[in-house]
C-alpha cells in the first residue's frame, strides 16, 4: 500500500508515468512474471481489504468515507498476454493514453501495466527499469545516462544495486534471474564507481584539512611559543571556515592567552 506524503493532483514530472501512480493512495503490485488468476485476485483483495478497514474506522469514528479515499490498484507486470487482459476486462486506458497501460472496469478501480509494451520514452523510463531482458537492459542504459543532478538517480541506483545483491543470494537461479543479474550489474558497477570517487574526494578533503591544521599549529608555535596539547586538540576540532579565520587572526597574537581568548569566542567548536 502506498500513500503520498501530501495530497496532490499534479504528478511529479521528473519520474514520468510512474508519477501518475503517486498522486493518491494505491495498492501497487509488481510481478517479474505474468500473474496467474490467484495472484490477480490477491491483488484485488489487497485494495478491498484496505477499503474495508477504512469503512470500519469510519463507522467507529462516526465519519464519512468518500470514494476518492478508497485508492486504486496498480498491477505492474513485465508482460500481460491478451488472454489475461480479456479475462479481466482490461482495456487501453483512455485517460493515461499510453501504450501498455490498461484499466479494468471502472468499479474495480484497477489498472495493469505491461512493461514490455510501454513505448521507449523518457516518460516510461522509471517503469521500464522493472522489465526483463532487453527491456530492462535498455532502460538501465538510459537511466545511467541521466545527469547526476537528477534528484532520483542516486537513490534509484542504490535500489537497483541492492536488487542485484538480493537476486545473487538466491540459489538455483533461473535463466531469467541470471539475465537480471547481468542487467543490474551495470547499475551496481556505476554505484561502486561513484562510491569510490566520493571516498577519494572525502579523503582528499580530509587530507587538505589536516595539512592546513599542521601549517596553522606550526605558525602558532613560532608566533606565541609552544602551545599546550589541549589547545592543539581544540584547533584540530575547528571547522574549515574557522581554520581559515584563525590563519588570519594568529598574525595579531602575541601570547598563548590571545589564542585561548580567540578559541573561547567560538564555544560551538570547543568541547
Amino acid at each position: 500500500m502506498f500513500s503520498p506524503s501530501s495530497p496532490t493532483s499534479v504528478p511529479p514530472e521528473s519520474i514520468g508515468l510512474l508519477g501518475r501512480l503517486a498522486v493518491e493512495t494505491a495498492a501497487i503490485e509488481v510481478f517479474r512474471n505474468q500473474p496467474n488468476d490467484y495472484e490477480m485476485l490477491m491483488c484485488a483483495n489487497r485494495l478491498f481489504s484496505y477499503v474495508g478497514e477504512l469503512g470500519r474506522e469510519a463507522r467507529s469514528e462516526k465519519v464519512s468515507v468518500f470514494t476518492k479515499d478508497w485508492g486504486k490498484l496498480w498491477i505492474i507486470s513485465t508482460t500481460a498476454s491478451q488472454k489475461l487482459l480479456d479475462d479481466y476486462g482490461a482495456e487501453p486506458d483512455s485517460e493515461i493514453n499510453c501504450q501498455g497501460v490498461y484499466s479494468f472496469h471502472k468499479g474495480w478501480r484497477g489498472f495493469i501495466i505491461a512493461v514490455n509494451q510501454l513505448p521507449v520514452t523518457d516518460e516510461t523510463l522509471w517503469l521500464r527499469v522493472l522489465g526483463k531482458g532487453g527491456v530492462q537492459r535498455l532502460a538501465i542504459q538510459e537511466f545511467l545516462a541521466l545527469p547526476d543532478t537528477n534528484p532520483y538517480k542516486e537513490n534509484t541506483l542504490r535500489l537497483l544495486a541492492n536488487l542485484r545483491v538480493v537476486t545473487l543470494r538466491q540459489t538455483d537461479l533461473s535463466e531469467d534471474e541470471r539475465e537480471d543479474i547481468m542487467n543490474l550489474s551495470t547499475a551496481y558497477l556505476e554505484l561502486e564507481q561513484k562510491t569510490l570517487q566520493q571516498g577519494e574526494l572525502i579523503g582528499e578533503q580530509r587530507g587538505e584539512i589536516k595539512g592546513e591544521q599542521k601549517i596553522i599549529i606550526r605558525q602558532l608555535n613560532r608566533r606565541i611559543g609552544e602551545i599546550q596539547p589541549r589547545l592543539i586538540e581544540q584547533v584540530r576540532k575547528l571547522p574549515v571556515e574557522h581554520l581559515e579565520e584563525l590563519a588570519d587572526a594568529l598574525l595579531d597574537f602575541s601570547t598563548v592567552d590571545d589564542l585561548q581568548q580567540w578559541l573561547n569566542s567560538r564555544p560551538e567548536s570547543v568541547e
